[in-house]
């Protein structure tokens, strides 16, 4: 507990800073919620699509990856907002050097870097790259966001969109948020081996599972866990989709009919004490 709470403190002290260096207090709000949300994210990969979503939303852009490579050669470790197309890797082993934003080119640096900061619009478009890879995908400009590595392997989340040009706040966003992507990705990589089996929901989505089951409404559920209804939603979304269900009464029959999830989340009042 006392951990969490440094943790929480360190993400406010730091946003506050970005807060006065020319970020919206919405900006503020939003990030925090984006904080929880990651630090809750489970399963095979370190940043799931829910996560890579809401960091589209928050960026304003049309796509967001998260990729890890050794050497070079992916780890298998993607998650893309796209769906990715089967010429993309082929094309990118071809081209893929000419990207001003690479690691061998950047020297992994701590700050956003976008293709636009190294290439005009017209040395852009004469490269292999723009014509193999981008301009198939509609990209005109692409951001990158690498997280410091130890070894040959490479972490990076990237921001495409059709126009040009990244605005200092989506910059000033993604570098705040920064070292809480990398404490996320370190805690995943300790927690990816799991010993036992579990059930496949974190403990706040438990907690508003046992609330929607005593029939609480999400403005209800928002005040008793002191978040917004915006986060209410999203965590239910993630909830109908490890379930297979698609509203609430479904994700409330389903884990009272399977005696294995009924037993980690019993909704009674008596757990909620």
């Amino acid at each position: 507990m006392e951990a969490t709470a440094r943790q929480t403190q360190f993400a406010i002290r730091r946003i506050f800073r970005a807060v006065v260096a020319g970020l919206s207090v919405r900006d503020f709000s939003v990030m925090l919620e984006l904080i929880e949300f990651i630090g809750e994210a489970e399963g095979p990969v370190p940043f799931p699509l829910p996560v890579l979503r809401e960091l589209q939303r928050l960026t304003d852009t049309d796509t967001v990856g998260y990729v890890e490579a050794v050497d070079g050669v992916w780890r298998g470790l993607e998650t893309v907002t796209r769906p990715t197309p089967p010429w993309l890797f082929d094309n990118l082993a071809l081209v893929g050097h000419e990207d001003p934003t690479r690691r061998t080119h950047a020297y992994t640096p701590t700050e956003p870097i976008a293709i636009s900061d190294f290439l005009c619009a017209r040395q852009f478009q004469k490269t292999k790259l723009y014509d193999l890879v981008c301009e198939p995908l509609g990209v005109a400009d692409s951001l990158h966001l690498y997280l410091p590595v130890s070894d040959t392997t490479t972490r990076f989340f990237f921001f495409d969109r059709s126009r040009r040009e990244f605005a200092p706040r989506t910059r000033l966003l993604l570098q705040t948020l920064r070292p809480h992507l990398t404490q996320a990705r370190n805690r995943w990589r300790a927690e990816a081996q799991p010993t036992t089996v579990s059930l496949p929901l974190t403990k706040r989505e438990i907690e508003i599972l046992r609330l929607v089951a005593e029939g609480a409404t999400n403005t209800a559920i928002a005040q008793a866990l002191w978040v917004t209804e915006h986060t209410v939603r999203k965590h239910l979304e993630n909830v109908y989709r490890k379930l297979g269900v698609h509203n609430r009464t479904a994700a409330v029959a389903r884990i009272t009919a399977v005696p294995s999830l009924d037993s980690n989340v019993s909704p009674t009042s008596a757990d909620l004490n």
